[in-house]
């Protein structure tokens, strides 16, 4: 079964369409450099605990609000970027470059001041630091054009030129779609905001990987999306007893986002994860009917670059979005429908509905059509058995912080607890208890090994 159809963010809405480029030259690029130089105040605030599988990971204009040393300049960042954008893009509002030495000057100094609270020395960035830098720059660039100007906008690196712009046109709902990566990028901020929170983002990740393929291991983009789907908008968390997106629109966090991620994270609200017969397909519009129930629902299609057919199987999650209108998933996959599979995805899905989310479920039935044998997988819950001992000393600190540690036993110095969890911690949990227990060889048992072996080879 590896007649599979994805397709990855980078190739964008679009990809094959009319593209500008242009150059970051004078005042643009004096601003660019003022930009990296901020983001680059990161770097000192990224948490040491960050997810490498996620599609991707809060970018540092994100983090920087943060914490008050920085806070002030998080906006001065978008703001510096955006009118940088307007001004390489020559929009009809488009500052003049004499504006754009000011708001250079004016990010200099917040950057400057920031440093000072922290008490820290300004520095030239290294050539990895920049790097780094630009590549932020690029997501935040991608989002202003996606949010406000109607394009997908790449930042690159050309060869005797320096940094250039690449701006592809994009309709509006498919801008809408793309712009989710970085709504899920802000849900991903509130997990670093609390303890439990991390320690529970790192559970629900490593517990919707066992059950995903081997094969998307290797970084696969639309796994990654589909795990930050499930964690960040279906899973209830322990700590704030409600999935993420609620907490985060119910607080008034969704209250500052740009309209367009605003109204697209109250959609993804009430999304969900299943598996659907695509019936109708023709240019930017599909129908596709939810094998469980026979409802018929209309999709709009983002990307030219995800090849299916009447007749093959979408699996993956769907908003109600404008009307009628559905949006689907980047994360989605599609299959052809070999010898009734719909019928067989339906009877599973069906028997299935109270062993585990659906979001998951359909994870697993993926995992299945695509040959994994073993399920859930193997597979180690921390990067050693120290880290997962330091885990496993955090959590339960976390839990008992929380009031989810009750004692049910013994006394004295021993006591036995009952711990209020959910199915992932629960699994993680007791795997870093079995993982921490691996014993690392000792110098001393290497060195007796090597001992042996010269002994047999002297004989």
């Amino acid at each position: 079964m590896e007649s599979l159809s994805t397709a990855h963010s980078s190739s964008g809405p679009g990809s094959s369409r009319m593209k500008e480029v242009m150059r970051v030259e004078g005042a643009a690029r004096a601003l660019l450099e003022e930009v990296c130089r901020a983001l680059s105040l990161g770097e000192l605030l990224r948490p040491s605990r960050l997810l490498t599988a996620t599609a991707s990971s809060p970018t540092p204009d994100l983090l920087l609000g943060m914490f008050e040393p920085t806070r002030p300049v998080a906006p001065l960042i978008r703001f510096a970027a955006s009118e940088m954008l307007r001004y390489v893009l020559k929009t009809p509002d488009c500052p003049s470059g004499e504006e754009v030495q000011d708001f250079v000057n004016i990010l200099r100094d917040a950057t400057d001041a920031a440093l000072r609270k922290m008490d820290v020395e300004p520095w030239v960035l290294s050539r990895e630091e920049r790097r780094r830098a630009l590549a932020d720059a690029g997501q935040l660039f991608r989002e202003i054009g996606l949010e406000h100007l109607d394009k997908d906008l790449m930042l690159g690196t050309r060869s005797g030129i320096g940094e250039v712009v690449i701006a592809h046109p994009v309709q509006p709902l498919s801008a809408h779609v793309w712009l989710e990566g970085r709504v899920l990028q802000r849900l991903e901020v509130l997990t670093f905001t609390h303890p439990l929170l991390g320690l529970e983002r790192l559970a629900s990740s490593w517990w919707f990987t066992r059950l995903s393929a081997a094969r998307f291991d290797r970084g696969d983009f639309n796994r990654a999306v589909r795990e930050q789907e499930w964690s960040l908008l279906d899973r209830e968390s322990l700590a704030l007893d409600a999935p993420i997106v609620d907490v985060f629109i119910d607080d008034g966090h969704s209250d500052s986002l740009p309209p367009r991620q605003h109204r697209l994270l109250s959609a993804l609200r009430h999304s969900f994860a299943s598996a659907f017969v695509v019936v109708e397909r023709g240019g930017n519009t599909a129908v596709f009917e939810e094998v469980v129930r026979g409802r018929r629902i209309e999709v709009y299609e983002h990307s030219t670059d995800v090849e299916y057919e009447v007749g093959w199987i979408g699996l993956g999650r769907v908003c109600a979005f404008d009307g009628p209108v559905h949006l689907r998933s980047p994360g989605m996959v599609f299959f052809p429908d070999d010898s009734g599979l719909a019928k067989t995805l339906k009877e599973d899905l069906a028997a299935g509905r109270s062993a585990l989310p659906a979001a998951v479920r359909v994870e697993a039935m993926l995992s299945a059509l695509l040959g994994e044998r073993e399920l859930p997988r193997p597979l180690a819950p921390a990067g050693s058995p120290r880290e997962a001992k330091t885990l496993v000393t955090e959590l339960l600190e976390a839990l008992e912080e929380e009031g989810l540690a009750h004692e049910v036993g013994g006394g004295g110095e021993l006591s036995f607890h009952r711990y209020q969890v959910d199915a992932a911690v629960s699994a993680w949990m007791q795997a870093l208890h079995t993982y921490s227990k691996r014993a690392p060889l000792t110098r001393g048992r290497n060195t007796n090994k090597k001992k042996r072996n010269k002994k047999r080879r002297s004989q």
